[in-house]
């Protein structure tokens, strides 16, 4: 690993990527963290008066996973939309003994659980439902995995790298500041959005550690990290990615 590498891994750039809402249990944020997959689980409190729901941040639990332990998710996640399974239940290990459990018991009932520090909190996907007819004619109620499937598209896009310019720029961005750059990106310090205008305004940094596109931003090749998800020997060498806070 050269030391341009090893001073991007120190960086603690993210990008959000969405939220996911289970009504009285759960929110999960889903952000890029430096090359991996941050899941942050927050916890339902309680209602407002108004019917809003409110939630404790301080008693959030988060983890991150690797290229490896994002496609045995997603390949679970869409084995249970397209019905190749019954029941289903994967547990994926993170760094620090935490662990993410995708389980199916049918298709109403899919949950995503975070387990850590002897804890855990538990989120549920939202389902629609369908009626449909047979060639019989006769009425058939079809369950639509509306949250798994969003859940799954966006484990999808980080295993093909979509949106990760944008997540890219910002850690060519933050690396360039941490090295005193000149052009470390003057119009670029809020929102985390790609700006076009800045092309070529790197302040040094080109090698971007093997994660890169090319210039029609179709496509991008992934570095090798972390001891991998297997079935064989399920662990992620997740030591050298630390997540402020976990």
């Amino acid at each position: 690993m050269n030391g341009n590498q090893q001073q991007q891994q120190g960086l603690n750039t993210s990008t959000q990527v969405r939220n996911f809402y289970s009504d009285g249990m759960s929110y999960i944020n889903i952000k890029f963290y430096k090359m991996l997959l941050s899941f942050n689980f927050v916890p339902f409190v309680s209602k407002d008066t108004t019917g809003k729901s409110t939630y404790n941040p301080e008693a959030g639990m988060l983890t991150t996973v690797n290229w490896e332990g994002a496609y045995a998710l997603y390949k679970t996640a869409m084995d249970i939309i397209e019905n190749k399974v019954v029941s289903a239940n994967i547990v994926v290990p993170c760094n620090q003994g935490t662990t993410l459990t995708l389980e199916s018991k049918d298709p109403s009932n899919t949950t995503f659980i975070i387990t850590k520090n002897g804890g855990s909190i538990p989120f549920k996907f939202a389902t629609q439902t369908r009626q449909d007819k047979d060639s019989g004619g006769n009425s058939v109620t079809t369950i639509i995995q509306t949250g798994l499937g969003a859940f799954a598209s966006t484990l999808k896009g980080y295993l093909e790298g979509i949106n990760a310019d944008r997540h890219l720029d910002k850690l060519t961005e933050d690396y360039a500041k941490s090295q005193g750059g000149q052009n470390a990106g003057q119009n670029n310090q809020q929102t985390g959005g790609w700006q076009g205008n800045n092309q070529g305004q790197r302040g040094g940094y080109q090698n971007r550690g093997q994660y890169s596109r090319n210039n029609n931003r179709s496509n991008y090749s992934r570095p090798n990290y972390g001891g991998g998800y297997n079935n064989n020997q399920p662990q992620q060498n997740m030591s050298s990615y630390q997540v402020p806070g976990q």
